[in-house]
């Protein structure tokens, strides 16, 4: 009899530590719940703080490159724009220099040209010993289109003469007389400028005598 309370003595007591036991584990494991599911929360926590961040710069990244795109489509058009003109620009200098040749080359023209004719380097003979014959008191009028430059008239007459020069440049106006008036001369030699249309008016004033009229005409130009 006291052998088997001893036995279920022992066993109270072994079932009061089991449930001592499942106590103390539950108890840890309540325990080691609450912890992960703290742990578990601060990690949700800051992984959504750091998503939330990181959401945040992609936004601002976006936003960014938008801006770089409209900033490099901006510049690209300004870039376009740019290079249009410089091509405009290097064109017209390209004509303008062109022109500027050309008008370089006319000087270079018109200096030799100008330097011939006030160095008198070139000539051409207009009239070489011609005959002329003029009534008494009548006129005979040699006409000629000549370049810019200078005749020299050489005469000898019969009688006396003189001659006016006239120019269409002057309309038509006789602009120079020789021998100056009221002069007349038998013979003589004379240089005046001309261009154009040339008119040389050779006048006989005498009343009753023909003027009989040898003349060399030279264009220096």
């Amino acid at each position: 009899m006291s052998r088997s309370l001893i036995n279920m003595e022992r066993a109270r007591d072994l079932g009061r530590r089991l449930v001592d036991w499942w106590k103390i584990s539950f108890s840890v494991l309540l325990i080691l719940l609450a912890s992960f599911s703290g742990l578990f929360y601060y990690q949700t926590t800051q992984w959504k703080h750091a998503f939330d961040m990181l959401q945040e710069d992609y936004v601002i990244l976006r936003q960014e490159h938008i801006s770089l795109q409209n900033n490099t489509s901006t510049l690209e058009t300004y870039y376009n724009d740019v290079q249009d003109r410089y091509s405009r620009l290097k064109n017209e200098y390209a004509d303008l220099q062109n022109l500027y040749l050309a008008l370089q080359r006319d000087m270079m023209e018109l200096q030799n040209k100008y330097d011939d004719v006030f160095d008198l380097k070139k000539e051409v003979i207009l009239e070489s010993s011609k005959i002329l014959e003029i009534l008494p008191e009548e006129n005979l009028i040699l006409f000629y289109e000549l370049d810019l430059g200078y005749i020299n008239v050489n005469f000898s007459s019969s009688a006396e003469i003189y001659f006016w020069i006239g120019s269409s440049l002057t309309e038509e106006k006789y602009y120079s007389r020789y021998p100056p008036f009221p002069k007349t001369v038998y013979n003589g030699a004379f240089t005046v400028p001309v261009c154009d249309d040339v008119y040389l008016n050779i006048y006989n004033p005498n009343p009753e005598t023909i003027s009989k009229i040898t003349l060399t005409i030279k264009l220096t130009y």
